[in-house]
């Protein structure tokens, strides 16, 4: 995988340099960074003597949490990693006119590594994991530990607690059966529940990451429960 994205950025740093176009995007770029990043030192001096200031670069869902715009070590943290990930797409795009189809590659490892590097994904720089730190004595992540090791253990990773899904109540709530299985599918048909049917099925085929149960969940959103009260 590692190879794979050298191989991209090299390929693409190689292009960009051979192209007029592309080297002006790439100096479009950064001095665009360069001014951010001036105005996001003034800002930061401002704030520090008690002034209000504007983002320069606004975040993302992940920085939702207030502890990020509070505190203005975080908040410059947080501006300058935004900065830094937009200068980097930015230079990419000049790809765009150049190979679109390593355009596509380059954007894609280019935006994996922008979100590897976020400083939310880490606890020492993550204003809200050391808050939490402070309040809890530390249990967040004793806890948080012990989660690793249990899912290290089960070899998998786990986002609920095992027992936290029942079948038939929050979990496959439509009733059906198999009618046909191979070693690839299970075909469900769904019993009807309305007086008339269609004569056309519908077959729907879910995303294999999710399997079936993604749309079959709860009452009041299932999909599969819609389409069989709908006939």
């Amino acid at each position: 995988m590692n190879k794979e994205i050298a191989s991209v950025w090299e390929s693409m740093f190689n292009l960009m340099s051979g192209s007029v176009a592309a080297t002006m995007k790439v100096q479009q770029a950064s001095m665009q960074a360069a001014a951010r990043n001036m105005e996001l030192t003034a800002n930061t001096y401002a704030r520090l003597w008690g002034l209000s200031t504007d983002e320069v670069m606004p975040g993302d869902r992940r920085f939702k949490d207030e502890a990020w715009s509070e505190n203005v070590a975080a908040d410059a943290m947080k501006q300058a990693y935004l900065i830094s990930g937009q200068w980097l797409l930015d230079m990419v795009d000049g790809l765009e006119a150049v190979n679109p189809d390593l355009h596509k590659q380059a954007k894609f490892w280019s935006q994996q590594y922008i979100d590897a590097l976020s400083p939310s994904n880490y606890a020492l720089t993550n204003p809200v994991v050391i808050q939490e730190t402070v309040r809890t004595g530390g249990m967040n992540l004793v806890r948080g530990m012990e989660n690793f090791l249990a899912d290290a253990q089960q070899g998998r990773i786990s986002q609920v607690q095992k027992g936290s899904f029942e079948v038939g109540k929050n979990l496959a709530i439509t009733p059906g059966q198999v009618v046909y299985r191979n070693r690839l599918i299970e075909l469900i048909q769904y019993s009807p529940t309305s007086q008339k049917v269609q004569e056309i099925p519908i077959l729907m085929v879910p995303p294999w990451i999710n399997k079936y149960y993604v749309m079959d969940m709860r009452p009041e959103n299932s999909l599969y429960k819609y389409l069989v009260e709908a006939g």
